[in-house]
C-alpha cells in the first residue's frame, strides 16, 4: 500500500509494478533497473536513494533496500522495501545548501 501511494499506482497498475514503477525512478549514478538486474544476475543486494516521478506530486525521494534470494547459485526471488524519505531528504539537502552558503 505504501509503495502504491509513493509511486502513484492504482490497483490496476500494480500488477505491472516491476515493469512500470522502476522506470519512474531516477538514481544519479545509474538506472534503478540496473540494480535489480545486478541482483538477479550477480546476487548483489542494493541500498539506494532515488527520486520517483509521481504522476500528481512530481519528484519525490525514496530509498529502496533489497536482497536476492539465492538457491543453488540462482536468484529465485528479490526481497526488498521502499521507504518514503522525501521530507528527511529535502531537509538534508536544505541543510547542505545552508552550510555551503555560510562557508562562503
Amino acid at each position: 500500500a505504501v509503495a502504491m501511494r509513493m509511486f502513484g499506482l492504482t490497483p490496476e497498475t500494480v500488477q505491472n509494478f516491476d515493469f512500470y514503477a522502476w522506470d519512474m525512478a531516477l538514481v544519479t549514478d545509474k538506472p534503478v533497473r540496473s540494480y535489480l538486474e545486478a541482483a538477479l544476475k550477480e546476487g548483489h543486494g542494493w541500498n539506494i536513494e532515488m527520486q520517483i516521478k509521481h504522476p500528481e506530486l512530481g519528484l519525490r525521494w525514496a530509498r529502496s533496500i533489497g536482497l536476492p534470494e539465492i538457491h543453488h547459485g540462482q536468484c529465485v526471488r528479490l526481497h526488498g522495501i521502499v521507504q518514503d524519505i522525501d521530507d528527511s531528504k529535502k531537509r538534508e539537502l536544505e541543510l547542505a545548501m545552508d552550510k555551503r552558503r555560510l562557508s562562503h
